[in-house]
Formats: structure tokens, sequence, C-alpha cells
């Protein structure tokens, strides 16, 4: 038999910017994830699930 098993890796960062509110630190955080500025790493793992 064969089985599709799925593995769901989870990584995570806090990310500090100043900001007036947190829509425009959302935003800011947005925007540098897009221009690749946060690039998240194997030491931003947090956890796994396989299913």
């Amino acid at each position: 038999m064969r089985f599709d098993i799925t593995v769901i890796e989870t990584l995570s960062r806090a990310v500090a910017v100043d900001a007036e509110n947190y829509d425009e630190a959302l935003e800011k955080v947005e925007d540098m994830y897009d221009r690749q500025e946060i690039v998240l790493d194997s030491s931003d793992f947090k956890g796994k699930v396989i299913e």
C-alpha cells in the first residue's frame, strides 16, 4: 500500500517596529517580509505536525 503523509513545519519570529498604530506596524512588517528583509530559517522553528 502507498500512503500520503503530510509534514507541516511552523516557523515564527517576533519583529519589533516603530509605528503610529498596529495597522501601520503590520504593514511595515509585511513590506519587510515581501522585500525579503525578514527571512525565517531553522532558528525560527517552533514545531511540526505529521499527519
